[in-house]
């Protein structure tokens, strides 16, 4: 999926570093509801939406399918699953294109599998 990261443009790099740490802040566990379900998705419109006043639902969606993939990688491997899936839901609702969450999970799951020290 990520054949070159540098082809990511810095300001979608940025904006995608943006919307992660807003969606953990909101859905550490848990997906919120009510009020604060309300306050979570309007603040990721605020951070989501680019200088020609588009929201970048692409952005969104990637973030959504970043988490979704980390959540099924941890559950199926049968670790404790860290609020993944609750992140993942929240970006949906606010907005994240499911085509691109799709696209997004693999790389999710790939990011999650523990990293191996080179044998000697």
């Amino acid at each position: 999926m990520l054949s070159d990261p540098n082809a990511i443009p810095p300001a979608d790099r940025i904006m995608s570093a943006w919307i992660a740490g807003v969606a953990a802040r909101w859905a550490p566990h848990t997906c919120p509801e009510d009020d604060a379900l309300k306050a979570a998705i309007a603040e990721l419109h605020e951070v989501a939406t680019d200088r020609t006043e588009t929201l970048r639902t692409d952005l969104l969606g990637k973030a959504a399918g970043l988490n979704r993939g980390h959540a099924q990688y941890r559950l199926e491997a049968g670790g404790v699953e860290m609020g993944h899936a609750a992140r993942a839901d929240l970006l949906m609702k606010a907005g994240g294109d499911p085509a691109v969450a799709e696209l997004w999970m693999e790389e999710g799951r790939r990011r999650a599998r523990p990293v191996m020290p080179p044998q000697h």
